[in-house]
């Protein structure tokens, strides 16, 4: 009897196990989309703007558009772009998990994107 409830216990702590490592495979997976989705989209917009009219609203509006044509808005709860510096771009984003709500920060330098296009220029 005995021996019956230790190893249901056992399956039910491993199937626990399970569960929450592919929640944590998924959440990380999602990251990376959204990351990427953001990294890509601004680099785009900065390259095709002079840095002297970049507006950040316009770029907000437009990450939260292309956020939601592939359906990862669901996933983020809320994005702020603001001015680090005269020429760097700080994103803040954070994710709606169930019981997490993780935020993530990184910056884009626009002398950075100057150099990237010039060398592809060549």
């Amino acid at each position: 009897m005995l021996l019956n409830i230790l190893f249901a216990a056992a399956v039910t702590f491993s199937i626990f196990l399970m569960v929450e490592f592919v929640k944590s495979i998924q959440q990380f997976l999602i990251f990376k989309k959204v990351r990427e989705t953001i990294l890509l989209s601004s680099f785009s917009y900065l390259k095709q703007t002079p840095h002297s009219i970049v507006d950040l609203n316009k770029l907000r509006e437009m990450l939260l558009g292309k956020l939601s044509e592939t359906k990862l808005s669901k996933w983020v709860n809320d994005l702020k772009i603001t001015w680090q510096s005269s020429d760097a771009i700080q994103f803040v984003f954070e994710l709606k998990f169930n019981e997490l709500k993780p935020k993530y920060k990184f910056v884009i330098g626009l002398k950075d994107i100057e150099e990237i296009v010039n060398k592809a220029n060549g």
